[in-house]
Parts: structure tokens; C-alpha cells; sequence
């Protein structure tokens, strides 16, 4: 046998310099791959998100509340030294759970509501405190008009999310990764939102509701998580730094 016809033998305590050289040559192939992986994993995985959230510091704001399409609290004042950076806020309850139920008797009137603050990028949602005390009837509020700004019918692309998530409840918020917890969540009454881009460019988080404010949560839940374009009529409630509102027939989206 010469050179040539190297035979490895387990248990003869020596390697060949032949397979030595082929296992090391393996082995930092193998190594310079998992790298390489790794970074391509790392590099394809979407931003979580600015979104924020203490659920340990608590708020309490005075406004008006509707329930549909929402709930929405339009935001006349912010008790103590907190602000918030937006107008109008959705309320949300803990868990996966909506809180329409509880403001529906509510509507118009001036109300004192306490909660913790969930922001992204100045889209804010209210997640109630547990009990009588999140929602009460307040004197008076400063605004006793509800301003909805009516903008036409648009075309808006973007990605159907649960908006308590999506603004900071958990990371990353959305994307498929997050659909399974985001189906749960709007099944629970969390008010659907439509994050996208219409054709002028506006962009935010839509609220989605049926051509009569109705809920729609259950027919948009195949669509959570997709990319999908739909059009409807959008609104902007509560002034320039307000929600945006776009109402909707479900059976009109689209996947991209």
C-alpha cells in the first residue's frame, strides 16, 4: 500500500495527513457557513419597532369617548404632569381583549380615563386599568364636538395588525411572525388596524371599520399579516394630530 491509499483505523490513535487536512478544510467550511447564515437570519429580520409601553406607569386622561368606530378617546386633557403625543388614543382592555363594551354607554360624553400609555411613532393606544374606575364620567371636557375630517375614498397598501401589539405591547408586533397572537387579539375585540401607505403618500395606522362604523374584526383575520391593498373612505377624527379611520368592505381586499 503506498502513500496514495491512506486507510483510517479508529482506534490506532493516529490520523492520516490526508483526512486530517480534509476535516480541517470541512470543519472551516462548516464554521464560515453557520456565520454567514447567521448574518443573512439576522440581517432579513424586520425592525421591531420604536413602539413603548410601561405597563407599571399608569395615566389619566380626560375626553370624549365613542365605541365605534373604535373605541376612541379624543383627548381634551392629561391629569399630572404626563402628556401624550397624540389627540385621540384607541382604548384597548388587558389581555387580548377590547374595550368597546365597556365605553358603549359613554359615547359623547365627557369621561375620565385611567390606563397605560402604548405609543409608536405618536400612534397611541390606552390599555385600560381593570375595574369601574378606568372609564368615569368626567364635568366637563374641553371640546364638545368630535371633529372627523372627511378624506375621500383612498387606496391604501400596508399590513393588517392588532394595534396594542404593533405599538409596543410586544416585539416585533407584527409580520408573520406575530400573526398567530395578532389573530387572537382582534378575536378578542381589539379593534383591527390597517398599517400602510395610500396613493398621496399618507401614511399611519388606519382603523378599520365596516361602511357603518361596524366592527369587521372577524372578517379580516385571513388577512393578518399578509401585504394587502384595499380601498375605502378614510377619516381623520380629532383634528390634524388625530386617528385615522378608514371604512371598508372586507370583501374588497386584496393580497399583493
Amino acid at each position: 500500500m503506498n502513500a496514495a491509499d491512506e486507510f483510517y483505523i479508529g482506534w490506532s490513535g493516529r490520523t492520516p495527513a490526508g483526512y486530517a487536512r480534509w476535516s480541517r478544510l470541512a470543519a472551516s467550511v462548516l464554521i464560515v457557513s453557520a456565520l454567514v447564515g447567521g448574518l443573512t437570519l439576522l440581517g432579513a429580520q424586520r425592525d421591531p419597532g420604536p413602539g413603548t409601553w410601561d405597563p407599571n406607569a399608569t395615566v389619566t386622561l380626560v375626553g370624549r369617548v365613542r365605541a365605534d368606530p373604535g373605541p376612541i378617546l379624543l383627548i381634551d386633557a392629561v391629569e399630572g404632569d404626563g402628556r401624550v403625543p397624540a389627540r385621540a388614543a384607541l382604548l384597548v382592555s388587558t389581555g387580548k381583549f377590547g374595550a368597546a363594551g365597556r365605553v358603549a354607554n359613554m359615547t359623547g360624553d365627557p369621561v375620565r380615563v385611567r390606563g397605560t400609555l402604548i405609543n409608536r411613532g405618536g400612534f397611541v393606544v390606552i390599555e385600560l386599568v381593570d375595574g369601574a374606575e378606568a372609564v368615569t364620567a368626567a364635568s366637563s371636557a374641553g371640546n364638545p364636538e368630535w371633529p372627523v375630517e372627511d378624506l375621500g375614498i383612498r387606496t391604501v397598501r400596508g399590513e393588517i395588525v392588532d394595534p396594542k401589539c404593533y405599538s409596543g405591547a410586544m416585539k416585533p408586533g407584527e409580520g408573520k411572525v406575530h400573526r398567530a397572537c395578532a389573530v387572537r387579539c382582534l378575536s378578542g375585540g381589539i379593534t383591527p388596524v390597517l398599517v400602510g401607505r395610500d396613493e398621496s403618500g399618507l401614511v399611519g395606522g388606519f382603523v378599520l371599520a365596516g361602511p357603518r362604523g361596524e366592527a369587521i374584526n372577524q372578517r379580516v383575520l385571513e388577512f393578518v399579516a399578509d401585504p394587502i391593498v384595499v380601498a375605502g373612505r378614510v377619516e381623520r377624527h380629532g383634528g390634524p394630530d388625530g386617528v385615522l379611520v378608514m371604512r371598508i368592505d372586507p370583501a374588497a381586499i386584496r393580497r399583493q
